[in-house]
């Protein structure tokens, strides 16, 4: 299967043999694969695993995004990824340090406080100093 993962000013991978692709849903994990029923659903902040057929693996971490699946090609779009062999302590800690400072705003909609709350979360589970 073909993935993409794409920002608003690049194409940030782009593999034509992937096996599997493990993507944060917003109601739990999910796993896609060659013959996927077509999906287009939004995903929260965490991290993208793609495993390739030349058992080559990729990592990548997203702050939310959208997914399209159908024909065997995955397209995710997010506004903001990292590759986990590229990130860093200051990237992962002005990440947290942002979205601590969103929960201030005492005008957030659930949504914005649901997904502020999960990158933190999803930042601590990196394990990250």
């Amino acid at each position: 299967m073909e993935v993409n993962i794409v920002a608003p000013d690049k194409i940030v991978f782009s593999e034509k043999n992937a096996k599997l692709v493990t993507l944060p849903g917003m109601e739990g994990n999910l796993g896609i694969m060659n013959k996927h029923s077509p999906i287009i659903t939004f995903l929260r902040p965490g991290l993208i695993k793609i495993e390739g057929e030349s058992k080559s693996n990729s990592s990548f971490f997203i702050t939310g995004g959208v997914i399209d699946f159908q024909d065997d090609k995955l397209n995710v779009l997010t506004d903001l990824v990292f590759n986990m062999n590229e990130i860093n302590s200051d990237v992962v800690n002005n990440l947290k340090s942002e979205a601590e400072e969103k929960l201030k705003n005492d005008n957030l909609s659930d949504k914005d406080i649901f997904l502020a709350n999960t990158l933190i979360n999803e930042i601590e589970n990196l394990n990250f100093k």
